[in-house]
């Protein structure tokens, strides 16, 4: 489900790093200042620093090259920038990028979900946040690595390494390419559109890019971590006490107004691939040494959120099959539009279990059982004029997109074993209470299924459990929840599939 708002440039953060790091590698503080904040708009380093900054890059990009053993190909641009133009940058980006073009889709997914508050604006957080929170960037595009002009300079040089990884990345597998080599939900050429969405295939490029991107951003916060020890003769394997209070910095900075006030899941999504990615490099790592944590994940990446949650799995070479569903389209006539499609991984499930689990109950791992998951969202032209979302969904500009209640939601999940399944589809149950303004049960079934229905404020949801999978069904109009569910349980769909 991250694919849709995941970082469009590489970028690193100043909540995750620099000045807390060098205060924690060089025990002058406990907790030393964080990112910079709007208010604070002066430039902090002087042209002549930003000359010493830029000379110094050569041997810092020697130190990542070396330390990863990924090879230098040639020369990296390097340019600094002040606060505005990073932001006009990143507005820009989120107008244009193809991806980008997705965000209000997912929105209103999100807010589906319950992940984000109904009146919540995503891309306008999106733009407050990147002006309060980033720290540095490379940009694949013009192949610059970009430094800003409000950090000071000891800091930039940790982000350095940090963003130099990134371009020693670029030169040695071509991240455009990389990134979306086998990436088969649409025409490369094309922009993404909403009609004739596969679901499945949908799923299984979203965790492939997340988990690719959590294995870029690991990798630049292995190097940032390094390069800053490294001045005490230490590196990230030997080093636990500075790594554990790294991540456990990323959650909350007083000093971050912006991030903080952030939606859990936001905030989650954010920090996975700097925390979580560089949890898994460093595991790969002591298992298969550096140029198997560099070079050897690169040629064989992650592909779902659970190797990187859970790096044995990828060490173990443990895939997870993909889950079957028919064509939908087709079942829902000329009555639903396809909006919007994408996975449910083992990161999203886990947000959700944590987000709406009851406060009095222990948290479980729940969430580790997970082995499949996908969603379809379609709007119902009998509750919002299908026709103009479909034209409003082309424009570039931020558009007010239809209400949650004309959204319907399928959402199909495999679990490791049916008793796990069912501990789903309990905790899903009690998680509608907190999702909708109201939600009753109703007593009558689908067919011979054990099924759970209760009547919201937004319509029908019916929970169904089929040994180790769950359907579950928001929105939809009876009818077609029965074709809906007919369809997915059908044997004879499943063996066409």
């Amino acid at each position: 489900m991250k694919r849709r708002f995941s970082p469009v440039l590489c970028l690193a953060f100043a909540l995750l790093g620099a000045d807390p790091l060098y205060a924690q590698v060089n025990a002058t503080s406990a907790s030393a200042p964080a990112a910079a904040t709007p208010d604070q708009e002066k430039p902090k380093i002087s042209p002549q620093q930003a000359e010493e900054l830029f000379q110094s890059l050569e041997d810092i990009l020697k130190f990542v090259s070396e330390d990863s053993k990924l090879p230098i190909q040639h020369k990296i641009k390097r340019k600094l920038v002040d606060r505005d133009t990073v932001e006009k940058d990143l507005t820009e980006r989120l107008k244009t990028d193809e991806d980008s073009q997705r965000m209000e889709h997912a929105e209103l997914v999100l807010k589906k979900f319950g992940f984000l508050p109904r009146e919540f604006h995503l891309r306008q957080f999106f733009i407050s946040m990147m002006r309060e929170q980033v720290a540095g960037y490379y940009n694949v595009k013009d192949q610059t690595v970009y430094l800003l002009d409000w950090i000071e300079p000891a800091a930039q040089r940790a982000i350095l390494a940090h963003e130099l990884t990134h371009a020693l990345q670029d030169q040695n597998y071509h991240l455009e390419k990389w990134d979306k080599s086998g990436i088969k939900s649409r025409d490369k050429k094309k922009k993404w559109s909403a009609e004739n969405l596969d679901p499945v295939q949908e799923s299984i490029d979203d965790e492939q890019l997340v988990a690719r991107v959590a294995l870029l951003e690991g990798q630049g916060m292995v190097e940032l971590l390094n390069y800053a020890l490294s001045f005490r003769g230490r590196n990230v394997n030997n080093s636990p006490l500075e790594v554990d209070a790294l991540k456990r910095g990323m959650t909350e900075d007083k000093q971050s107004p912006i991030f903080n006030s952030a939606p859990k899941f936001l905030k989650e999504s954010l920090i996975f691939p700097y925390r979580e990615g560089l949890t898994f490099v460093q595991e790969v790592m002591f298992k298969k040494g550096r140029e198997g944590a560099f070079a050897g994940t690169m040629a064989n990446p992650p592909t779902t959120t659970r190797e990187i949650m859970q790096p044995g799995t990828y060490l173990a070479g443990e895939k997870v099959p993909s889950l079957q569903l028919p064509k939908l389209q087709p079942i829902l006539g000329n009555g639903y539009s396809g909006y919007d499609a994408g996975a449910m991984g083992e990161f999203d499930v886990s947000i959700f279990l944590s987000q709406f689990r009851d406060p009095e109950k222990r948290a479980d791992s729940l969430y580790r059982e997970w082995r499949g998951g996908t969603y379809f969202a379609a709007l119902r032209c009998d509750l919002t004029r299908c026709d103009v979302a479909k034209q409003e969904s082309k424009k570039q500009e931020p558009v007010a997109g239809p209400p949650t209640s004309a959204l319907a939601l399928l959402y199909l999940s495999r679990w490791s074993k049916p008793e796990m399944a069912e501990r789903f589809a309990a905790q899903y149950r009690d998680a509608l209470l907190r999702r909708y303004k109201f939600a009753q049960g109703v007593t009558p079934r689908i067919g011979d299924a054990p099924t759970t229905r209760w009547m919201t404020n937004e319509g029908l949801v019916s929970i169904q459990v089929r040994g180790d999978q769950v359907l579950v069904l928001e929105s939809f109009d009876e009818a077609t929840m029965k074709k809906l569910s007919d369809a997915i349980w059908s044997p004879v769909a499943t063996a066409a599939n």
